[in-house]
């Protein structure tokens, strides 16, 4: 189970990080390192996993990285290019100590206005998994 808490107060966190849960997913980067950073003033917690869900812009890959991510979500080469090139540089200042797990996310019925890779288009999703497995900053992640 992963609770998304977006939206939700720092101090709300907390209390779910009382009662055991250590992971926690966000989909909005600015919302999410504030409130990482207020969490932390909270608890002092150094045990908590935070995963960005949802689409990630490119232009947020490289933050994502930065701020510690888990779990990140490619659903397009531009996306997961970012997110290489964040988690490099993080691993480089040493903010990471490895690769950023990443989920590949499909679209089952096509559309992919809501998210993810056509699975009526096999090349691009073989291209998107590959572009990912072979990305030094990345892993492909299974949950």
């Amino acid at each position: 189970m992963l609770p998304i808490t977006k939206f939700f107060p720092a101090s709300d966190v907390a209390i779910l990080w009382r009662l055991g849960c250590r992971s926690f997913g966000e989909s909005r980067e600015q919302e999410a390192s504030a409130k990482i950073a207020e969490f932390q003033a909270l608890t002092g917690a150094t045990d908590v996993r935070w995963h960005m869900v949802g689409q990630i812009p490119a232009q947020q890959g490289q933050t994502h990285c930065g701020m510690g991510g888990y779990g990140a979500l490619a659903e397009r080469p531009k996306v997961a290019a970012a997110l290489d090139r964040g988690a490099l540089q993080a691993i480089d200042d040493g903010l990471r100590t490895g690769p950023v797990n990443v989920f590949v996310q499909i679209s089952l019925d096509g559309d992919t206005e809501r998210g993810g890779v056509d699975v009526g288009d096999p090349a691009a999703v073989d291209a998107i998994c590959a572009q990912v497995a072979q990305a030094d900053g990345l892993r492909v992640w299974s949950g």
